[in-house]
């Protein structure tokens, strides 16, 4: 709270009275100097550091190699993708809409196309997909929800 007149001004729990000027540093240029005009002798950087590092956790050594484990298990082989034998894109980028097969290996059950990430089809790949099942969808081919 910040006011004018011979009202006092209230600065991060502080109370300084008006007309002071209150150097406030910016917040990645604190240092100690700064700390101490601020908060006075109570604040000192060591005392403040120590009683942080105190309530830090410690993680063991068994359990860092769990973790590693686990993220191992996580980080799964990127899957290729269908459309591109070998890698190369061919040209011109195109799925069909009425190979039904295909799209319905790429769309869930209730109807909703799966994520790249599930599929493994590149980016460029995914939007043809997208554009065949929305063309397969508005002809009839294919639900637009789940017929349960």
């Amino acid at each position: 709270m910040l006011s004018t007149g011979n009202c006092s001004t209230t600065l991060l729990g502080f109370v300084f009275p008006a007309g002071d000027a209150v150097p406030v540093p910016r917040a990645a240029a604190f240092d100690e100097n700064d700390r101490m005009q601020l908060y006075g002798d109570s604040a000192r950087v060591s005392q403040f550091d120590e009683s942080f590092h105190s309530t830090m956790p410690t993680i063991s050594r068994a359990d860092l190699k769990k973790l590693r484990k686990r993220r191992a298990r996580l980080k799964k082989k990127k899957m290729p993708c269908q459309f591109c034998p070998a890698g190369n894109v061919p040209r011109p980028v195109y799925v069909d809409y009425k190979d039904l097969k295909t799209l319905r290996g790429l769309i869930d059950r209730e109807g909703r196309i799966l994520p790249r990430r599930r599929t493994g089809t590149s980016a460029l790949y995914q939007r043809a997909v997208r554009r065949a099942v929305l063309q397969a969808r508005f002809i009839g081919l294919l639900p637009y929800v789940s017929e349960d």
